[in-house]
């Protein structure tokens, strides 16, 4: 499974939508080449309830970027 951040609206203390992207792009090329599809369902500032996520409901290898 591969993970980057949803992008929507800046909230106050984080980062713009655009710096958001580029993690997504990091991954991007992986997620070409391995035929794995990029999840979003978060955004940034929700990393606890990514890690709740991914160890209760993902087993083998998990990328978050």
């Amino acid at each position: 499974m591969l993970f980057a951040p949803a992008v929507g609206a800046p909230q106050a203390g984080l980062h713009t939508p655009a710096t958001l992207f580029w993690t997504y792009q990091t991954i991007q090329g992986l997620s070409d080449r391995l035929g794995v599809p990029i999840n979003s369902p978060f955004a940034e500032g929700q990393e606890p309830a990514l890690a709740s996520v991914v160890v209760t409901d993902y087993t083998g290898v998990v990328l978050i970027c």
